[in-house]
């Protein structure tokens, strides 16, 4: 279940990660785009696992 926190710390994240992409003027936009999709996606596999690593420790 999501909460508020939750929400503003990810709309802070994908913000932060899309900045720092696109101040890398090699990448084409296009590539910047997919970049900071498959960073989002990391990140939230990356927490999907360390929740269910808590959850196994409980």
């Amino acid at each position: 279940m999501g909460s508020m926190i939750g929400t503003l710390f990810g709309v802070l994240t994908n913000g932060t990660i899309s900045t720092i992409v696109q101040t890398n003027d090699k990448l084409a936009t296009s590539w910047s785009n997919i970049l900071t999709a498959a960073l989002l996606c990391f990140f939230i596999f990356a927490r999907s696992k360390e929740r269910e690593h808590e959850e196994r420790a409980e």
